[in-house]
């Protein structure tokens, strides 16, 4: 397993693992899910993070001996003990020992196959200094995003604390059109989009659009959707687009202690980014098919939050 340098952000902890094939015979199961990433401080565990698939509930992993494969993703952390509310607790900010835990199943057997990674040096932030325990909020939120932007880059966008970079060529294009401020601090923003050819036909599955707002060219906040996996059909012809909503709030990635301020005043630009997979044919469920991911970033658009 590998993480990005510099600190990670409980909201968008971002993991790049590598699946090895060292035995001497072939080796395909498949993932139900996606491998668990736990965080552990003073010989115990203190948080985890793990969820679903991105585009489908299971991915066959065909290994030859001697092959690899690398899978990477974006994930929410939280703490492993309910607060008085059955809420996690907040995580202590400072340093943790990261293990990438993927439990696959043998198709031939059924049975489940437990891999564990090396453990990798990783540091959760930002945070709220004793010094601003007692500071008004928006003392409080500026503090966070100035550490975000003194952090940067911490990661790849649209991760939290990532650049903004050019995507270059991709087979599709996405705009956004916003609704029409004023723009508040915490308040919900929501915008039309569309999903549209930049050249030949494609076969695909898209997600749902999701809200990425940066400032100076670094994210400060990512807001994903539930249903944000790649399985929507998306196979356009020339002249066709997908239209869609992008909805998140005005708010930053959350701090080391859980907390989520609203964005403070100022310009900020925002996008909508949509998960992509193309494929030579259906069905999608081929792993055969597959030919490319992308992610697709809209066109940024300037806003004042007042």
């Amino acid at each position: 397993m590998t993480l990005p340098d510099g600190a990670q952000f409980l909201s968008n902890l971002q993991t790049t693992v590598t699946v090895t094939n060292d035995s001497g015979a072939a080796f395909d199961p498949y993932a139900p899910q996606l491998a668990q990433v736990v965080l552990v401080k003073d010989s115990a565990v203190a948080l985890e993070t793990g969820g679903p698939l991105v585009n489908r509930d299971q991915r066959t992993i065909d290994l030859a001996p001697g092959a690899s494969r690398t899978f990477s993703w974006i994930s929410v952390a939280s703490s492993c003990e309910p607060g008085p509310d059955l809420w996690p607790t907040p995580a202590d900010p400072g340093n943790y020992e990261a293990y990438a835990i993927w439990r696959l199943v043998d198709e031939t057997t059924g049975g489940q196959i437990e891999l564990v990674s090396q453990p990798v040096a990783m540091t959760i932030g930002p945070g709220v200094g004793d010094e601003l325990t007692d500071a008004p909020a928006a003392v409080q939120a500026q503090a966070v995003l100035d550490q975000i932007l003194a952090a940067a880059p911490a990661g790849q966008f649209p991760a939290c604390g990532g650049a903004v970079y050019d995507h270059g060529s991709q087979p599709l294009a996405l705009s956004l059109d916003p609704a029409d401020g004023p723009f508040t601090g915490g308040q919900a923003f929501s915008g039309q989009t569309t999903i549209s050819l930049t050249g030949d036909p494609v076969i695909a599955n898209s997600s749902v659009p999701y809200l990425v707002i940066t400032r100076d060219g670094v994210v400060v906040g990512f807001h994903t959707v539930d249903d944000s996996h790649p399985g929507n059909d998306t196979d356009l012809a020339p002249g066709q687009g997908l239209p869609g909503t992008v909805q998140g709030p005005l708010s930053m990635c959350a701090t080391s202690d859980g907390q989520v301020f609203p964005l403070p005043s100022g310009r900020y630009q925002v996008y909508a980014v949509v998960e992509a997979f193309t494929f030579s044919a259906r069905p999608a469920e081929n792993p055969g098919n597959l030919v490319g991911a992308y992610s697709i970033v809209s066109n940024p658009v300037e806003i004042t939050v007042d």
